[in-house]
């Protein structure tokens, strides 16, 4: 968890994907944020909120993998920054697949 953010994986259709959670809303829709995995380039992206506004879907089609693998994630949302050290054993489990 980074903050009052908290990092999750899961399996949808077959495919890991990791996810972030909030313990209130923070929108509803489609957001705009930017990540970045260990020390790579920054990443803008566009994702959608769960119905209930608190959980956020950046890596719905694609990226999940990269974060996966990554030691480190840093996503902007807002104007605040969410970092994740995943190194420390802090983050996702690393599970083989779904």
């Amino acid at each position: 968890w980074s903050g009052a953010a908290t990092l999750l994986v899961g399996c949808l259709n077959g495919e890991v994907s990791p996810r972030l959670t909030w313990p209130a809303r923070i929108g509803y829709g489609i957001l705009g944020l930017s990540y970045r995995v260990d020390d790579g380039p920054v990443i803008p992206r566009m994702a959608g909120t769960s119905q209930s506004g608190n959980t956020l879907y950046p890596w719905l089609m694609s990226g999940g993998a990269e974060v996966m693998r990554a030691k480190r994630l840093r996503v902007q949302l807002s104007g605040e920054v969410y970092d994740f050290d995943l190194a420390k054993g802090e983050g996702m489990p690393k599970f083989g697949g779904c």
